[in-house]
């Protein structure tokens, strides 16, 4: 390896390591990290930035993480989003895709992906995941963050309008349903909404 390369493997294993990782998992998210960087054609910040917050949004194992790596790949090949459009926006949108849906990493992919399909911003397609997910969630912090504060009443006319389409919010047991099951539905009801 080049000097700069063995730099930035050294850096990358620290950077993990800090994150709590063992010296064998670091090394291991290192290597994996300058794969992301070569395959993707992004940075070494970028990669590492992607990976942290896959794996601790998704409470993935390091184990996991060449195949997750590898979904990313074969996504970024045969859909309209590169990889390193891929690693942005799970960097921008994963802990609130995970964390207050319960999607399934494979789940979130393929709400940015159909998101980006469309809009062609990837910075924008998440940032409109993550609202989404906040106004179906009613999630304050992120809503305040995003700039997009919600009352009790927007809230209330949301979750009528969903469903109004015979959409369900949560399951049988009460449980909220995650965003991309209620997307989906939301999508076979679209055809029915009648334009304003």
């Amino acid at each position: 390896r080049r000097s700069s390369d063995l730099k930035d493997m050294i850096d990358a294993t620290t950077t993990f390591s800090r994150l709590g990782y063992s010296l064998t998992d670091s090394t291991l998210l290192a290597d994996l990290g300058a794969m992301l960087q070569n395959v993707g054609d992004i940075d070494t910040s970028s990669a590492q930035n992607a990976m942290t917050a896959i794996l601790k949004a998704f409470k993935l194992d390091t184990s996991e993480m060449e195949f997750t790596l590898d979904k990313l790949v074969e996504i970024g090949n045969n859909f309209p989003i590169s990889v390193s459009q891929l690693a942005e926006g799970m960097n921008n949108a994963s802990s609130i895709l995970a964390v207050a849906t319960n999607n399934s990493f494979d789940e979130s992919v393929a709400l940015l992906t159909a998101a980006n399909t469309t809009i062609q911003n990837v910075s924008k397609s998440s940032t409109a995941l993550r609202t989404i997910v906040a106004r179906i969630r009613k999630v304050d912090t992120e809503l305040d963050e995003l700039g997009e504060v919600m009352t009790s009443a927007e809230y209330d006319q949301l979750t009528q309008a969903i469903t109004k389409q015979s959409v369900a919010l949560t399951d049988e047991e009460g449980n909220l349903r995650d965003v991309y099951e209620i997307l989906r539905d939301l999508s076979v009801a679209w055809k029915d909404v009648p334009e304003r």
